[in-house]
């Protein structure tokens, strides 16, 4: 399923591409690839953080997937729209997962963690760059040594980050990628909707 701003490619290995029609926190727009729903549009299924607060104790990691659990409690909660919303999202994490190379993920309380190490340069990072999948979204984590080394992009358990995509991001915040980078940036990204959120300085 094509999706506005994660493609799933067969390199071999499954790779989760994060293309460069990510949309970047509050655009409603929608690229030419876009039919994550013929219904919906991404600013009408965005979860709110009320919605998130209330779902993520009912959220639990089993068999290295996120299952939602007393789910008629929770529907009684929520409302319909909002139930389908939040099954449907974790639904499309779930297949996220499914894309990425597991041996380098780990769970951490009821998040999946995948770390890249800076090597040499480790000492130097100004930073840390990781991913951490959460039911509804992932945070990606790029070190300042990290953005200083990019070249075309890296690849991440699995999800291939182009160099378009973190300077985009960095720019936002006013960060140049370049030899002289001194922070690190992180990023949220949903994968229903397609669009990039929170954001910020390491």
């Amino acid at each position: 399923m094509k999706r506005s701003a994660l493609k799933y490619v067969n390199t071999g290995v499954a790779t989760a591409l994060l293309s460069t029609t990510i949309l970047l926190g509050g655009s409603n727009g929608a690229s030419a690839e876009s039919d994550i729903s013929s219904q919906s549009s991404p600013s009408e299924i965005v979860i709110q953080d009320s919605v998130k607060n209330l779902v993520d104790s009912y959220v639990k990691i089993k068999e290295q997937k996120f299952v939602l659990e007393n789910k008629d409690e929770l529907l009684n909660k929520l409302g319909e729209k909002d139930f389908n919303i939040v099954v449907k999202q974790i639904e499309e994490t779930n297949e996220f997962l499914g894309e990425l190379d597991s041996s380098e993920l780990r769970v951490e309380g009821n998040t999946f963690t995948g770390n890249l190490s800076d090597g040499e340069f480790s000492t130097m990072a100004h930073g840390v760059t990781k991913i951490k999948v959460y039911w509804s979204y992932a945070r990606v984590y790029l070190s300042a040594t990290t953005l200083r080394n990019l070249g075309a992009g890296l690849s991440l358990a699995g999800i291939w980050i182009p160099h378009a995509v973190a300077s985009k991001v960095a720019g936002s915040l006013g960060v140049i990628i370049g030899l002289n980078t001194k922070d690190g940036i992180w990023f949220d990204y949903n994968f229903y909707t397609g669009v990039i959120g929170k954001k910020g300085k390491q």
